[in-house]
């Protein structure tokens, strides 16, 4: 049992390591808002030109592009399920659990990269084999001090137990 307590602890990360999470955020929104007024401009353009085709085409294909790369704000950024973990865990129990969470909708989500690393975080995906979300500002919103953690909704469950403990204790607190 003081086994798998030692495993569930996360190794804290400093906010200012985080400084680079924030810059590609801002960044994001500075793209968005450039591409959605190169796409205004293009479609106020290409109106006064009504008989070109190719370049209502190639307006409308732009828009679409804009609209699939940057969703809406009320758009949902994540599935319902979420799952905390570390590499701090075991890699059979994270495979495990990757399976029956991607087989329900979910992700595991991890806080950063391995030691800093973006070489040897692709490493241990790669050992893991895995589609993950990396997202310290996760962590964050759903106030993540250990893992493993499920989070569907608002409803959190913190401990190493079986996804189908997890829905069933969900349910329970529907009730």
């Amino acid at each position: 049992m003081l086994f798998a307590l030692i495993l569930l602890f996360a190794t804290p990360v400093l906010a200012e390591d985080l400084s680079w999470v924030n810059q590609a955020v801002e960044a994001s929104k500075s793209h968005e808002q450039e591409a959605k007024s190169i796409v205004v401009s293009a479609q106020k353009s290409s109106q006064k030109y009504k008989r070109c085709k190719a370049t209502q085409m190639m307006v409308d294909k732009a828009q679409r592009l804009v609209t699939s790369n940057f969703p809406k704000k009320d758009e949902k950024r994540y599935p319902d399920l979420l799952v905390f973990v570390s590499f701090s865990m075991p890699l059979a129990t994270l495979k495990s659990l990757n399976e029956d969470v991607v087989a329900n909708g979910g992700k595991l989500v991890f806080r950063g990269l391995v030691e800093g690393s973006f070489k040897k975080m692709a490493m241990k995906l790669r050992e893991l084999s895995a589609e993950v979300l990396i997202d310290p500002t996760l962590f964050e919103d759903h106030a993540i001090t250990q893992v493993p953690v499920f989070v569907k909704g608002k409803d959190k469950l913190t401990g190493n137990v079986s996804l189908e403990y997890v829905f069933s204790k969900f349910k329970e607190n529907a009730s």
